[in-house]
């Protein structure tokens, strides 16, 4: 996944609009992403908080999921505590699958696959 890398900022761009952008010392693009606040966005701000933590929510979600695994597979867990972790587990993975998005195929050697086909 190539993401912009964390940590993102939050800033006030006007009244109605924050802007996401990466922190200083990124060579990325500087503009993540525009949330709408104001009067008709109650919301917005809090959105935008949210959006700003993605990129460390993201990496504690893989660290965790990788953390239980292991533990799961090399110690000895009780039943009752295995089910917990393990239902930990199944809720992060939908979550970290979702924010890695679709995985593209690779092309063969020499052919190029266009979008959309």
């Amino acid at each position: 996944m190539n993401h912009t890398p964390g940590p993102w900022l939050l800033k006030s761009f006007d009244e109605s609009q924050m802007v996401i952008v990466p922190d200083a010392g990124t060579k990325r693009n500087p503009l993540i992403a525009i949330v709408s606040i104001g009067y008709d966005r109650p919301d917005g701000e809090a959105n935008g908080h949210l959006i700003k933590a993605a990129p460390d929510l993201f990496r504690a979600a893989e660290r965790i999921v990788n953390s239980l695994e292991f533990i799961l597979g090399s110690t000895r867990v009780p039943d009752k505590m295995r089910a917990g972790l393990q239902a930990i587990i199944e809720e992060l993975t939908p979550a970290i699958t979702k924010a890695k998005g679709p995985v593209k195929p690779t092309p063969p050697p020499g052919r190029l696959i266009k979008e959309g086909k």
